[in-house]
């Protein structure tokens, strides 16, 4: 869902970071990770800055390891 709806870039990286404390929510927060980062990619929402792109990345590699606690 993360990707097949236009949501802003930042919502999806907040959305990545929130859902990081629940082991169920794993796969959430990957997919809002990588989501925001394709829209960042794309365009959607606004000019993204380095800090940005990096905290979406870190967010969604996080997400991707088992019993990350970033």
């Amino acid at each position: 869902m993360a990707r097949a709806s236009r949501c802003h870039p930042k919502a999806l990286s907040r959305a990545a970071r929130d859902h990081r404390s629940s082991q169920s929510d794993v796969d959430v927060a990957l997919q809002c990770g990588l989501g925001a980062l394709h829209g960042m990619s794309m365009g959607h929402g606004y000019e993204p800055i380095a800090a940005d792109v990096q905290k979406a990345q870190r967010l969604a590699i996080a997400r991707s390891k088992p019993n990350s606690a970033d």
